[in-house]
């Protein structure tokens, strides 16, 4: 062991390293403290991997021989827990292991180094199958990790002051992985904030409620530490696939029973937040229940799956399920509330998205008929090839205002509206464009087909409307087309307008052609 000024020397330097330093470089400083204040020829860093349950060794200072052995290998908790209730501890958090003990618990470990040095009959002299283990834990009493030393230079057993000695250079390791493990979480805290801030604007820029879903799996998957994850909208009795985002072959199921949601739910171990941890057995199709990422600790992923409802007037409209964690750990609060709330943000998109479609109706749709308004007209003309077009105007219905009320004339018109729909191809286009006048755009259509629509318009029209008027409703039809391509939309109106001028001058219920 180096002296008392050099001791205090090194452990200067690595409370510098504590708090200046990255954390394999701290680990690097404490195993050289060790060896040089403490006087050993063998220092391991052994981390815990609370997905597997286990330490693994990270960094092996020592011979060559011991770097084979032990670089890599891995202790599980549970047999370094029954170690440790067998070994000598004067000083708390290290124990010592006397050779000969006659444990079977080594035989647990797969790679265990032994050194070549020679046996001495002296009780005090170290033997090569002692051992000197420091568990590191975080304050809430967490595992972070253990060190183990051996070959101390002095060639003899560790003294009480040897003892407390390795507990203050270890403390430091302890307090590197402890300072790491918060780091990491407040950078994943942070990291997800601003995704979830950049998410948002993105949410609400979406132009379709298949794009929202698009983001929120990819958002799921890309960012938020999951494999798989896959979004469901209500259709009836079924949720349907809406989206997914999976890596590797696997797809995903294509429908999912409500009900069967409904009860995975009721039957939930867990939720958070707003997120439910399920058995995916209990909701997903046996080939898609077992996960590619378990783990094997108590907080491991274990054939799990993360399911967040949404719901719209207290009814289940949908769900998103994340599957396979990168980690293979059960997600934390932070990262279930994360996931929760961008699940929100979409539901909230939707809803804009629903409210921005209703506002553009009302904005494009005339509210008594339901059909399309005049916004747009000459646009709408223009993008249809080789339109006809049908101009309506009811005759004489200024006098069904006057003899039978407004109200009846409402009537009228909504029961106008209705035929048009009814008469109208899956690709024509009713327009109220205002009062009694209505305009009806068929693509793709000839002479002859216009004006056979046209006839049989006008021959229904009557008996349509019997029952609101019993003197009779009739209707004039102007018809124009463009049979040479080389009028534009406000010509062809114009065209339209006079071919029912014409029918209006003939004595109205007529259906007209004006020629050029």
């Amino acid at each position: 062991m180096a002296d008392d000024g050099a001791v205090l020397e090194r452990l200067l330097r690595l409370s510098r390293s504590v708090s200046e330093d990255p954390l394999p470089r701290v680990l690097e400083a404490v195993a050289d403290t060790v060896m040089a204040a403490a006087g050993f020829r063998t220092v391991v860093m052994n981390v815990f991997r609370p997905q597997w349950d286990d330490y693994e060794a990270v960094l092996v200072v020592g011979e060559q021989k011991s770097r084979e052995v032990l670089l890599g290998s891995t202790t599980p908790r549970g047999a370094l827990r029954r170690l440790l209730a067998q070994a000598d501890q004067r000083v708390a958090s290290v124990f010592f292991f006397l050779a000969g003990g006659g444990s079977s618990v080594w035989d647990e470990l797969s790679d265990v180094y032994v050194p070549d040095i020679p046996r001495s009959a002296d009780p005090g002299a170290w033997d090569p199958e002692d051992a000197l283990l420091v568990t590191l834990a975080d304050v809430d009493g967490a595992p972070l990790g253990f060190m183990s030393m051996d070959e101390p230079c002095s060639g003899r057993r560790p003294s009480d002051a040897d003892l407390r000695l390795l507990r203050v250079i270890c403390s430091s390791a302890e307090q590197a992985l402890r300072a790491a493990r918060r780091t990491r979480a407040a950078e994943d805290g942070r990291r997800l904030l601003e995704r979830l801030s950049q998410v948002s604007s993105q949410l609400i820029a979406c132009d379709s409620a298949e794009a929202i879903d698009r983001l929120v799996v990819t958002t799921i998957e890309r960012e938020l530490g999951f494999e798989r994850a896959t979004a469901y909208r209500r259709d009836g009795a079924a949720l349907r696939l809406a989206a997914s985002a999976c890596r590797g072959d696997d797809a995903p199921p294509a429908a999912l029973a409500v009900d069967a949601a409904a009860a995975a739910l009721l039957a939930a171990s867990s939720a958070g937040s707003g997120c439910w941890l399920l058995d995916a057995h209990a909701l997903l199709p046996h080939a898609h229940a077992r996960s590619a990422r378990n783990g094997r600790s108590q907080q491991g992923w274990s054939d799990h799956c993360l399911l967040v409802p949404w719901h719209a007037d207290g009814a289940l409209t949908g769900i998103v399920i994340a599957q396979d964690p990168g980690d293979r750990m059960v997600p934390s609060d932070e990262r279930r509330r994360t996931i929760a709330l961008l699940v929100d943000l979409a539901a909230a998109a939707h809803r804009a998205l629903a409210q921005r479609s209703a506002l553009d109706r009302l904005s494009r749709h005339d509210a008594l008929t339901g059909l399309r308004n005049r916004r747009g007209l000459d646009t709408l003309i223009a993008a249809q090839p080789n339109a006809a077009l049908l101009l309506c105007d009811l005759d004489h219905f200024k006098r069904i205002n006057d003899r039978h009320g407004h109200e009846t004339g409402d009537r009228v018109l909504a029961r106008f509206g209705e035929l048009l729909r009814e008469h109208a191809r899956e690709h024509d286009i009713p327009i109220r464009l205002g009062g009694e006048e209505f305009l009806i755009v068929l693509p793709d259509t000839d002479h002859a087909g216009a004006l056979a629509a046209a006839e049989r318009l006008r021959t229904a029209t009557t008996a349509r409307l019997a029952d609101l008027v019993p003197s009779g409703v009739t209707v004039s039809i102007g018809v124009a087309l463009d049979g040479n391509g080389t009028l534009d939309a406000r010509q062809l109106l114009q065209r339209a307008d006079r071919s029912l001028y014409l029918a209006k001058e003939r004595g109205r219920n007529q259906t007209a052609l004006a020629t050029d």
